[in-house]
């Protein structure tokens, strides 16, 4: 191929890297930009205009050293696009600092060979022709297979190193790394092609797939500043958000947590660095603390008094799963709801209705019984109701399912409450009914029902039994105080029958 056609097709790809160092340049004072990659693409620039300088050059002695002083700068890209992509994949290496040293060593080495009187020792060069095509032989010296090896050894780690960096992160931070990807595949099917001697003699395909290199680099750079700025961005959500958010490992080791949460940690006397999650929770119960399991999807709410004050915090985990389903760790969000819970208790005591059964509540029957004891409800038939095992199934299962009891119990008794009549939950597993225009007998029925319907229930991880018991005032000079106690005497009396024969 003639000289002028060769020197046509270097001056674009060396005007692409003349780009991408100018905009590493401008970018290095504003950005993380790799001084690396500067390095990279400066000497890429000189490779170009080196590999163009021989093609002009007439003077054979001067051509000579052009021609090996080329080694200089395909050593030092080779060596910079290394540490580009370690630096990039491998930021918290103990080994960074040593390989850099090492690498940066041996390129200097090849520089002083390759242009001092010892260049033999690197190749002997012979000038056939110059023009219209230059022709070189050369004779291989010892130091080029050290050499050799030493970049072959480099490629090989390096696309270890991008494979394993690439596959190793999470998708949404891949492109960058997909972007050098390319990069390493132009460099190395540039190389297949000039040892496979399909280029002519007097061009390199090398440099021009080098240059190609250098853009996908420079692009792969700037979309991982996008990257970074996103996690630095994220990084301060971290330490200024007010909700206490504590990082943990898969082992439920505290790793890290946020500066609020910190701060947290201290005000209760708790050294974050050294516990898990399960014995903060165990340590705050033994100074007082009450942990509330809350419906599906709600947590657990940790009320506790902490400096004098009542506090409440709610506390949500979710695990940090990959696409692969494997369970890295799990992050902690505890979030202050102290006056919220006060609120939502003001309103459910002002609303009668009680938040986890959806029943009128203590204060909704102490009206409804005012209501009741009228000479139109006469007879008024009491029921009694008291859940068997709920405390075993707070101890076994957990409060989750013990609040799945009572939800399960209050449905039963919802549905079997007909209209005119009156249900209520007016304490932890207590129940009752106020029964309109109902004689005992026909109370009972409704107990049979009851009891029916919760024994129909099957395949449930916590037991369904009720104890229940009815009294009916007849009339009206009848006490329906002394009603509700005799109700609950008998229920109290059927409840320890079931509990003999547990």
């Amino acid at each position: 191929m003639h000289n002028s056609i060769t020197i046509a097709i270097y001056v674009p790809f060396m005007l692409v890297s003349i780009y991408v160092l100018i905009s590493g340049i401008m970018h290095c004072a504003r950005r993380t930009y790799s001084i690396m990659l500067v390095l990279m693409s400066g000497s890429i620039v000189l490779w170009n205009a080196t590999m163009i300088a021989a093609l002009l050059i007439e003077n054979a002695e001067v051509n000579i050293f052009v021609w090996d002083a080329v080694i200089v700068f395909v050593n030092l890209a080779t060596t910079a696009n290394f540490l580009f992509v370690y630096k990039t994949f491998r930021p918290k290496s103990k080994f960074i600092k040593p390989v850099t040293v090492l690498t940066i060593t041996f390129t200097l080495i090849n520089a002083v060979i390759c242009i001092s009187p010892w260049a033999f020792l690197m190749r002997r060069t012979e000038i056939i022709a110059v023009y219209p095509v230059r022709e070189v032989v050369y004779e291989l010296g010892p130091w080029f297979f050290a050499h050799s090896a030493y970049s072959y050894m480099l490629a090989i780690m390096l696309i270890w190193i991008l494979i394993k960096g690439h596959v190793s992160k999470p998708k949404f931070y891949r492109l960058s790394s997909t972007i050098m990807i390319c990069g390493v595949t132009a460099t190395a099917v540039g190389s297949i092609l000039a040892i496979s001697g399909i280029a002519p003699v007097n061009m390199d395909l090398t440099v021009v797939a080098a240059s190609t290199a250098t853009l996908f680099f420079h692009f792969a750079t700037l979309t991982g500043d996008h990257n970074l700025f996103s996690r630095y961005a994220r990084g301060k959500v971290f330490d200024f958000v007010e909700d206490l958010v504590l990082i943990l490992g898969r082992d439920g080791h505290i790793t890290d947590c946020n500066p609020s949460a910190s701060r947290w940690f201290s005000s209760v006397e708790i050294d974050w660095r050294t516990v898990t999650l399960e014995s903060v929770l165990n340590t705050l119960e033994e100074k007082g603390a009450v942990i509330i399991d809350m419906p599906e999807g709600e947590g657990q709410d940790i009320s506790f008094v902490n400096g004098g004050f009542p506090i409440v915090l709610n506390m949500r985990v979710h695990n940090m799963i990959d696409e692969k389903m494997y369970k890295h760790g799990s992050v902690a969000f505890l979030s202050d709801v102290t006056q919220n819970r006060a609120l939502l208790h003001r309103l459910e005591k002002e609303a009668g209705l009680d938040s986890l059964t959806g029943l009128p509540n203590r204060i909704a029957y102490d009206g409804a019984k005012l209501r009741y004891d009228k000479p139109e409800h006469l007879p008024l038939s009491v029921i009694m109701c008291d859940v068997n095992y709920l405390k075993e199934t707070n101890d076994t299962l957990g409060h989750k399912y013990g609040d799945m009891l009572l939800r399960t119990i209050s449905k039963i008794l919802n549905n079997e409450c007909k209209k005119g009549n009156f249900v209520a939950r007016i304490g932890g597993d207590e129940f009752i009914f106020l029964l309109s225009q109902t004689d005992l007998s026909e109370a009972n029925s409704l107990i049979d029902k009851v009891q029916a319907a919760a024994a129909s229930y099957e395949n449930l991880p916590f037991r369904m039994s009720l104890a229940m018991g009815a009294a009916t005032k007849h009339t009206e000079i009848d006490c329906i105080d002394e009603t509700v106690a005799l109700s609950d005497s008998i229920m109290y009396q059927n409840k320890k029958q079931i509990k003999g024969l547990k």
